[in-house]
């Protein structure tokens, strides 16, 4: 294994954007990079000591070997934009890590367990997780800035395609767009997308057949609802 040299740790806290590790009895067993180290270090002592850490096998270790027998160790400063191709530069000279990510930068294949859904659900709900308006205000400005390539709508319409929609979400859906306004210069931007656009006949044939579904269900609903008042007036004149 090549050893790395390790930065002096009296300016590590004023180092933000770079690689660190983490050691157990002097061994690195984690490799991870940030934008800010002091932040994220501090992250990760502070959900180790409360048993809440998102890796099962750093939390296991910490509960089984105690806080002192652990280290955190700034390794390398860099650029934001190396840092996933450092990180796994430094990833590649270690074995046994207990990184989660068979690569680094990617969840690709490791998806969290419901145990730690539910503690990163739990722990959110803790805070409160509500959005200041300026907040939400900074978000949607960046949205609105984003462009997507056409890579990513090609995988993001694979992935949609004969996706089955449960009542129940359907409803939650629908109760999220009641009341809903959109802006007049949203109306706009729409208009104006639409104009001078073709439709495939494969993509009109979908469109009626939508909306033949639709009728039918708005038909089906007139007749159960007057079932249910023929109904409803037999029994009050029992």
């Amino acid at each position: 294994m090549r050893q790395q040299p390790l930065l002096d740790l009296s300016v590590a806290p004023l180092i933000t954007s770079g690689i660190y590790v983490i050691k157990k009895d002097g061994v690195v067993v984690y490799v991870g990079h940030s934008a800010e180290i002091p932040v994220r270090l501090k992250r990760h002592k502070s959900r180790l000591r409360k048993g809440e850490h998102s890796n099962p096998h750093l939390q296991n270790a910490w509960n089984l070997y105690g806080e002192a027998a652990f280290e955190f160790t700034v390794l390398e400063e860099c650029p934001v934009e190396l840092l996933v191709e450092r990180e796994q530069s430094h990833m590649d000279c270690y074995t046994d890590l207990y990184n989660i990510l068979p690569a680094s930068g990617s969840r690709l294949g490791t998806p969290h367990t419901d145990e730690v859904r539910a503690k990163i659900g739990a722990a959110a709900r803790g805070r409160g997780h509500t959005l200041s308006p300026e907040a939400r205000a900074k978000i949607g400005e960046a949205n609105r800035r984003r462009v997507v390539s056409d890579e990513t709508k090609a995988k993001t319409s694979a992935s949609l395609k004969g996706r089955k929609v449960s009542p129940e979400e359907r409803e939650r859906m629908s109760a999220s767009r009641r009341g809903h306004e959109v802006r007049p210069e949203t109306k706009e931007k729409i208009s104006a997308s639409l104009k001078g656009r073709t439709v495939s006949p494969e993509a009109l044939a979908n469109m009626k057949t939508a909306q033949r579904a639709r009728r039918k269900r708005g038909q089906a609903e007139q007749v159960m609802t007057h079932r249910y008042e023929e109904e409803r007036l037999v029994l009050s004149g029992l």
